[in-house]
């Protein structure tokens, strides 16, 4: 009788175990599509966020206004592990814009950066799209987003 109990107590915490490990490599930041995109603030203020697997994509969206210039930040560590791309969506989901890379650059930095700007017409929900184009790294990185005029 106590080897059944034994054996039923290390069943359960085998499983249980699991299910906890399972439920972890299932988390992930839920900004993974357009319609579940994070809103991200026009007002120059770091985001941070990081890219959890190399399969994970970032998805971002702000309002812009009508006939207004905005710059866009996008800067991270590990320049030899990561090569983050943006690219910018209206709200019809169609390519706008890539966000480049910074051509000052400091190859001597660690720190990697793209900075980027773009004008368009219409007031709208635009949409940036965040993921390693590599496919092969992960990391934390910051975005900001202001108008060109402040």
């Amino acid at each position: 009788m106590n080897k059944t109990i034994l054996y039923f107590l290390i069943f359960f915490i085998t499983i249980f175990i699991i299910g906890c490990t399972v439920e972890k490599l299932e988390e992930k930041e839920s900004n993974d599509s357009f319609e579940k995109s994070f809103v991200l603030p026009v007002d120059g203020l770091i985001t941070n966020a990081s890219i959890e697997s190399v399969i994970d994509v970032d998805y971002y969206r702000f309002p812009i206004k009508a006939n207004i210039s905005y710059y866009i930040k996008l800067e991270w560590y590990k320049k030899d592990k990561m090569n983050l791309e943006g690219i910018i969506y209206d709200k019809d989901k169609k390519k706008m814009k890539e966000i480049y890379k910074f051509s000052s650059d400091d190859n001597s930095s660690d720190k990697t950066f793209y900075y980027s700007s773009f004008y368009n017409n219409l007031s709208q929900d635009c949409y940036i799209k965040i993921y390693d184009y590599n496919g092969t790294g992960t990391g934390s990185y910051e975005i900001s987003i202001r108008e060109a005029n402040r």
